[in-house]
């Protein structure tokens, strides 16, 4: 699978609540919740010039109100004049994060050493918010609702304790892995990976035969897990944030 495909499928399968198009540029806005779905995405070619595309960019952000944010893919060739660009402007540069792979049909998945649940997307809402100790958002609802493709929402309960949560969203033969937390308590002990596990091998029986996920570049022990699964990295992209809006 090429960048670009993959970029398409992480897309539609983490939505804002608006999207433009312009020029070659993937605009979302989602009332601010996370930066994937409050920034533009430079994903094909355009004609325009970079500055009066980024003016434009802002004029959308700043109505809002909310900083102009740019997410910046390691393979796209605007990149390497875009960056330098926004860095002049002000922008600063935020979160490095890996997009990696897993070739399910190598080999089928393991079974899971620990039992999951699937549950309602209001129940997985409830236990995420309740893990990460916030309270539960409604845009983090929609984006769920929107989601292009099949969604598979589990737990992982142990003597009655919430332990973690995970979901995949299923595009066609891919699964991408997404809202992955394990309570901290209860880290490095296997539960994130009979996580993982579930949720491949959910995705390998309804056909997908490759699984995709983004991983923040600082995070190594989550990296670690990914590797022991056999995720490899594809590419990567950073973001670039107005501080000064």
């Amino acid at each position: 699978m090429t960048p670009l495909h993959l970029e398409e499928k992480s897309l539609n399968a983490w939505p804002g609540l608006q999207t433009f198009l312009y020029d070659g540029w993937i605009v979302r806005l989602a009332q601010g919740y996370t930066k994937r779905a409050n920034s533009v995405t430079p994903l094909y070619d355009g004609q325009l010039p970079l500055i009066e595309k980024i003016a434009a960019a802002e004029t959308i952000y700043h109505a809002q109100p909310q900083p102009t944010i740019f997410r910046l893919l390691s393979f796209h060739p605007t990149t390497a004049q875009l960056d330098p660009l926004l860095a002049k402007r002000g922008y600063t540069q935020l979160d490095k994060t890996l997009v990696q792979t897993l070739d399910l049909s190598a080999a089928p998945p393991q079974k899971p050493a620990d039992q999951t649940t699937a549950v309602s997307p209001a129940e997985f809402l409830a236990a995420y918010h309740d893990l990460q100790q916030t309270a539960p958002n409604p845009i983090h609802q929609r984006i769920l609702q929107q989601a292009a493709g099949r969604s598979r929402f589990l737990i992982i309960m142990k003597d009655g304790q919430l332990i973690g949560v995970g979901m995949g969203v299923l595009d066609g033969q891919t699964i991408g892995i997404f809202d992955m937390f394990t309570h901290p308590e209860y880290r490095r002990r296997g539960f994130g990976r009979s996580m993982m596990l579930a949720l491949l091998r959910w995705g390998k029986q309804n056909g997908a035969n490759t699984a995709y996920l983004q991983v923040v570049a600082k995070n190594q022990p989550a990296q670690n897990l990914y590797a022991s699964l056999g995720f490899s990295n594809l590419y990567h992209y950073w973001y670039r944030k107005e501080i000064n809006s």
